[in-house]
């Protein structure tokens, strides 16, 4: 639900600030949800569908079943490469919940004539989303997190529910996309849909509130304060 560069400013801000995080395997886990195969911002079907991917049951991004992830794959596990994957997987999850009720479910309402009278008004709505993780992109050419996932060199098939290889296949499509627009014009423009301060300000909760949850989980301590740096 959030855009791909949002999961990724935030798994920028974990790894600047836990030091035994494998990166590139975190920056790995931190998309991996939206690896499924299929058009990107499609209302089709993609395989696996998100009710698999993000652990949703009813197929809406803030039903993601985050509490079940972690008892699966982190909860007793020893903080090795393949923790570092699945702490990323389980941000991007928290992630979500937080985009849809904070970003998508109140834009939703905002525009909720223009949504009556265009199914796809979503479309419209995100390229806003999309044009400013392009300008973030553009003033930051060597944002740490990217470039991590630029080099990811393969990924282990850490999920039973993902192909042989999809993973890499899909990580590829990602880095993709915003290189194919590096030199998209017109980006110092307005965004009525959302804002740049809006979007930076959901960063930095969403940091704070996942540091919060790291540290009731006992993954991180309370003492390692980490400053903001997505």
């Amino acid at each position: 639900m959030a855009t791909w560069l949002v999961h990724l400013r935030i798994a920028n801000h974990f790894i600047n600030n836990i030091p035994w995080l494998d990166g590139a395997e975190f920056i790995k886990g931190s998309v991996a949800p939206d690896c499924g195969y299929g058009e990107k911002d499609s209302d089709g079907e993609f395989t696996p569908p998100p009710k698999i991917t993000h652990w949703t049951p009813t197929g809406r991004k803030t039903d993601c079943r985050y509490k079940e992830f972690y008892r699966e794959y982190l909860s007793g596990k020893p903080k090795n490469s393949a923790y570092s994957f699945y702490l990323g997987y389980y941000i991007h999850l928290l992630t979500d919940i937080m985009w849809s009720s904070l970003i998508y479910l109140p834009t939703r309402l905002i525009y909720r004539e223009q949504y009556a009278k265009d199914p796809n008004f979503l479309k419209v709505i995100k390229v806003d989303w999309y044009d400013l993780d392009h300008k973030f992109l553009r003033a930051n050419p060597d944002f740490k997190a990217f470039k991590l996932l630029e080099n990811a060199d393969g990924v282990r098939d850490y999920l039973p529910y993902y192909e042989k290889g999809q993973l890499a296949s899909q990580i590829r499509v990602i880095t993709d996309f915003y290189n194919s627009n590096k030199n998209k014009t017109n980006l110092n423009r307005e965004y009525p849909y959302l804002t740049e301060s809006a979007m930076n300000n959901f960063i930095e909760c969403a940091c704070e509130l996942i540091e919060r949850e790291l540290v009731r989980r006992g993954i991180t301590r309370s003492e390692e304060r980490m400053g903001f740096s997505a």
